[in-house]
């Protein structure tokens, strides 16, 4: 298993919530196949479709679970990046107080 660090944020300081969750997404065949090969005597590692997830993306993580993990992360990474970088006309509505 990997360490309970978020595969979005990296447990930024700036989540408010750090309680991780492990959340299993859909299985692809590659992540069949693991699993698969994680019933061999001895195997050790991290299932493919698992991935550790702050209490700031748990929600919107949640509502993506039937989705594949490439699918789940390419969403919850624009949505994480797009609060840290909003687009120009966000911040100039910002700057005027406009909502």
């Amino acid at each position: 298993m990997r360490p309970p660090i978020c595969d979005i944020c990296d447990n930024s300081e700036l989540c408010k919530d750090t309680q991780l969750d492990l959340i299993y997404f859909a299985k692809t065949d590659a992540d069949e196949e693991w699993y698969e090969l994680a019933q061999k005597p001895g195997f050790v590692g991290h299932p493919p479709n698992a991935k550790w997830i702050c209490g700031d993306h748990r929600q919107r993580a949640l509502e993506l679970k039937s989705t594949t993990t490439s699918e789940a992360m390419q969403a919850l990474r624009k949505a994480h990046h797009d609060k840290l970088n909003p687009s120009f006309w966000q911040k100039v509505k910002g700057l005027l107080g406009i909502s």
